[in-house]
């Protein structure tokens, strides 16, 4: 099909032009207008991801660095492709630990379900250290409704470290998660067009 010059065919004076051109290749073109609009969308995606990743890699770092020290915690943020949708998620997760005996009925019902490991630990009321079964699950920080934030209260208890650095994280993961959610509201938009525009060429 020979390429189409749509500027010189918007041309008001164009008449004649425009008689030689097919509804279908109008729907063609818009669909390959579309695509490329897809695709755009799946890009800032990615890169809202990356500026996500960039924004907490820092955190990261600082965490695996104080790992089991005074200065340790258990709660740091996540940033993720939702693969399935394809969109960037950009939250806080809480890690819980649960130790349990060897060889107990709980380690028997958590087997395989869950990320675990072997280590020695105080039990409350005792001076010794005892092997136990350490079993790891993760829990979403809630985000506050009105502003898609997480609450500084949430880190209260933290050390002063995560504390300071939740106060300059937090704010960017929250604008991060309104412009993932406004670039939603454009391709949900886009989808809708899209869906209204098949449906007029089958009625054509």
């Amino acid at each position: 099909m020979t390429q189409r010059d749509w500027n010189l065919m918007a041309e008001p004076q164009q008449v004649e032009l425009r008689r030689t051109l097919a509804s279908e290749e109008i729907a063609e073109a818009m669909q390959a207008e579309i695509q490329i609009l897809h695709d755009g969308i799946a890009k800032i995606r990615q890169l809202l991801l990356i500026q996500g990743l960039g924004v907490t890699d820092i955190f990261h770092a600082m965490k695996h660095e104080t790992a089991f020290s005074e200065e340790e915690t258990l709660i740091a943020p996540r940033v993720r492709m939702d693969e399935r949708r394809g969109t960037p998620n950009f939250y806080w997760e809480r890690t819980i630990r649960h130790a349990y005996p060897l060889g107990s009925s709980q380690t028997e019902r958590r087997a395989g379900k869950t990320r675990t490991y072997q280590a020695f630990v105080r039990r409350k009321g005792s001076k010794t250290k005892t092997k136990m079964q350490v079993y790891l699950l993760s829990k979403h920080v809630p985000l506050l409704k009105k502003t898609q934030s997480v609450s500084m209260k949430e880190f209260a208890h933290e050390p002063e470290w995560v504390r300071t650095a939740a106060a300059l994280i937090e704010p960017q993961l929250a604008e991060l998660r309104h412009l993932a959610t406004a670039i939603g509201v454009v391709n949900r938009d886009l989808s809708r067009f899209e869906q209204m525009m098949k449906k007029q060429s089958k009625e054509k």
